[in-house]
């Protein structure tokens, strides 16, 4: 039986739930003329209709790493987007990203910026924006790195509750009137922590380790099914509890 040559890819589709079906149509129909372009064989299409990707990094989307997931065990090697604000938050969350995929096989092609890995262009644009976001990274870095180390030694709570830790009301508000939660330690997350990172240290696999979690019925901190990416997650930003290690 003859096997295709062609470079098997998905195409990650998204848009906001108030955005009209016809967007979500359009968008995959660029995809479907992009990969026919290409040769490339589209394998499926993930659509992903929630919030705007400007609010949520690549790898906090479930259906993100459903995908990335899907992709590993198929043997897809590369992921069409349209525009870059449909699949990242900005251009460090796209550089981070990219740099990840690329250790799994897995390539990134942007349509509205011409990021196509396969060209000398798609090359220099990938460069260029990675210059620009590590720039932007370390100029962040700067303004928030003071700040937020004196809240982490208080126990306060900064951006999305880590894995590992729950958030508590404080009674206290931040700078811009909202409520400033406190961290407190969440112990079974903190053993799974801990369990992830030996484990890890040993060799073992990401993908690995997201199946073994999801043996013994351990949830991820959405709720969810555990996956390759969303263990990368976790460990990536591991944060654990120093009292207890002491």
């Amino acid at each position: 039986m003859k096997t295709s040559s062609k470079q098997i890819v998905v195409g990650y589709v998204r848009g906001s739930t108030d955005e009209q079906q016809n967007t979500l149509i359009a968008q995959q129909q660029q995809i479907e003329a992009y990969c026919e372009y290409k040769q490339f064989e589209l394998a499926r299409c993930f659509i992903d209709q929630g919030e705007s990707a400007m609010s949520v990094d690549f790898y906090e989307r479930p259906i993100a790493s459903e995908m990335v997931a899907w992709m590993q065990e198929r043997g897809a090697t590369a992921i069409v987007i349209t525009k870059l604000d449909r699949g990242f938050r900005g251009a460090v969350d796209l550089i981070l990203t990219i740099e990840d995929l690329s250790k799994k096989g897995v390539a990134v092609h942007l349509l509205d910026i011409g990021l196509d890995p396969t060209t000398p262009v798609g090359e220099m644009v990938a460069t260029i924006m990675a210059a620009v976001a590590r720039f932007e990274c370390r100029r962040r870095s700067e303004r928030q790195i003071a700040a937020f180390t004196v809240m982490r030694q208080n126990g306060q709570r900064c951006g999305a509750v880590p894995y590992g830790w729950n958030a508590v009301e404080s009674g206290r508000t931040s700078r811009t009137g909202r409520p400033a939660d406190d961290l407190v330690p969440n112990d079974a997350e903190q053993a799974i922590l801990r369990f992830i990172i030996d484990a890890s240290t040993g060799g073992t696999s990401d993908n690995s380790l997201a199946r073994h979690l999801n043996e013994r019925g351990i949830k991820a901190k959405n709720g969810g099914r555990w996956y390759g990416a969303t263990v990368a997650s976790v460990r990536r930003h591991a944060r654990l509890d120093e009292k207890a290690a002491a």
